[in-house]
Order: C-alpha cells, then structure tokens, then sequence
C-alpha cells in the first residue's frame, strides 16, 4: 500500500504526460500561429480534458485528504496548505481561460476540421482559425505550464516531504488507500 506522497507523485506524473506535450504545442503555436494548430488537435483537447477532469479531481483529492491531515498536525490552516489552494484556484483560473480560448478557436464543420474540432494542417488560416486568434491560446499555455510546474515542484519538494516529516507511516499509508479510493 502506497503512502499519500506515492500516491500523489504518480499522479503528477500522470499529468505531466499529458500536460508537457500541450506546453510542447503551445511553443509551435507561438512560433508558426494558426498555421500550427492542426498538428496539435489532440494534445490540445487532451489537456482541455485533464483540466476539467483528472487534474481537477487531483486538486480536490489534496484538498479535501491530504491537507486536512498536514493542518491537523501544524495545528494551523495558514501555512502551506492554504498557499497549495491559493495555487490550485489560479490553475484551475487559467484553465479555464485556456479552455475558453480552445473552445473559440474550434472549427464548425468547415474543411479540414477533424475529430478534435480544430482546423488542420496549412489551411488553418481558411478553415477559420487566423494566425493572430492562435497566439493568445499559445500565451494562455505558458502560464497555465508555469503555474503546474512551479506548484508541483513545490508540493514535490516542501510539502510532501513535511507531510511524511510530520505523519505517522500509519496515517500516510491510510491516506494512500483513501486517495487511491477517491470518487471520480
């Protein structure tokens, strides 16, 4: 039976999967604009999907276990849990935005729209999607990268190494099976 960290740390790493090749997407958009988007439909859609879904249900998860059980043992709800949710409302913010830009920049039912919903290819320019409309979504993800990876990294290197600082191996590994357990 894992421990919460373990847990957790999987689950980033899950995500990573899925977030680093929008982030690798986003660098093209920036660089060749609408042009760009067609080649990225999926890792774009995918990332829309993991925000409102396994993201989201990692950021409840260390909401509603992991810190509840941290605060307990510091005794306060003010020190690096609440930072933690502060960070996780901005992700799920910028997301949002993101989500939003995606969603303006599908296509309906034009030429060369595929199963993602976004134009393909070099005609992305015809298909609806000008080169100008691409550089915003490409900006949204940079911040949206900077965000997960600065709040991972810091769950990674101070959070999670005080909660196993500061529970006991029993309660780390009873938190494990309830965030392995977690509805969703």
């Amino acid at each position: 039976m894992p421990t919460a960290s373990r847990v957790l740390l999987e689950e980033h790493e899950k995500i990573r999967a899925i977030v680093n090749p929008a982030l690798e997407a986003g660098e093209d958009i920036g660089e060749r604009g609408g042009a760009a988007l067609g080649e990225h439909g999926a890792a774009l859609s995918a990332l829309a999907g993991l925000l409102i879904g396994d993201l989201s249900r990692h950021a409840a998860k260390e909401d509603e276990i992991l810190f509840p059980a941290i605060e307990a043992a510091l005794g306060s709800s003010q020190g690096p849990t609440a930072v933690m949710r502060a960070e996780h409302r901005a992700i799920h913010a910028c997301g949002n935005r993101y989500r939003d830009l995606l969603a303006g920049l599908r296509v309906d039912g034009s030429a060369g729209a595929k199963s993602s919903g976004l134009a393909r290819g070099p005609d992305a320019e015809t298909a609806g999607v000008s080169p100008a409309a691409a550089h915003p979504l490409a900006e949204q993800l940079r911040e949206l990268g900077d965000l997960i990876g600065v709040h991972f990294e810091k769950e990674e290197v101070v959070l999670f190494p005080l909660a196993e600082s500061l529970l006991p191996l029993e309660e780390q590994l009873a938190l494990g099976a309830r965030l392995e357990t977690y509805p969703g």
